[in-house]
């Protein structure tokens, strides 16, 4: 009998703080969520909103796909947040193939006709995805980066080109650095550009810093 009155004692008590939890804390708990802006969807950009929320790789790339210029710039801070938080994993083979075709983007049209202006060249964008080839860093995304730049039309592609393969910094058989070479001698037999010489000497000072590296004789 007394076993049993204990036992009734005991799920009175268990109800009376149940109901208190529910009455009282968890409304406040509530509440001060409510009040936290960092977590009312109303008080955040839409770019905030946007890269609070975990997307796929599939998803992104399809944004860069189809997406217009605002929604593939969207997307591109959305992979750029992920790599550098470690939310997305930048030897992910997806990640490069989303990217990379914003690089190429109407380059073809552009050099074959500098004077015009083509709806699918967006610098802005195409430096954006320039950089996060740097942070992928791939072997593919290293040998996109030395392609650009050694051959891209414009200066500012190619300064962030540079900077990306000094965020790589692995040349463990020289070529890299070779390259470089060739980036510095055309920019002093032709048109000098300060900012790309600039970049070049940072690149090479950097991947210089690795003894794992090796450094061309034609940079020494």
């Amino acid at each position: 009998m007394c076993y049993a009155y204990g036992m009734r004692s005991i799920r009175g008590n268990c109800l009376t703080l149940t109901v208190t939890l529910v009455l009282f804390v968890f409304p406040l708990a509530m509440a001060q969520e409510e009040n936290d802006p960092t977590t009312d969807p109303e008080s955040l950009s839409l770019e905030e909103l946007y890269l609070s929320s975990f997307v796929s790789v599939e998803s992104l790339a399809g944004q860069i796909e189809f997406g217009g210029p605002e929604v593939q710039e969207l997307a591109l801070d959305s992979i750029e947040a992920g790599i550098q938080s470690g939310s997305l994993d930048r030897t992910d083979e997806g990640l490069y193939d989303a990217v990379e075709p914003l690089v190429d983007r109407g380059v073809i049209e552009i050099r074959s006709n500098p004077n015009r202006t083509y709806e699918a060249y967006d610098p802005f964008l195409r430096l954006h995805a320039t950089r996060i080839l740097g942070l992928i860093g791939t072997h593919r995304a290293r040998s996109k980066l030395v392609s650009l730049a050694l051959n891209d039309p414009e200066p500012q592609v190619q300064v962030e080109a540079l900077y990306g393969l000094a965020e790589i910094a692995s040349d463990p058989d020289g070529e890299v650095t070779r390259s470089i070479a060739r980036v510095l001698f055309e920019e002093r037999s032709g048109n000098p550009h300060q900012e790309t010489s600039f970049a070049a000497a940072v690149a090479v000072a950097v991947i210089a810093e690795d003894p794992a590296n090796v450094i061309h004789d034609s940079v020494r």
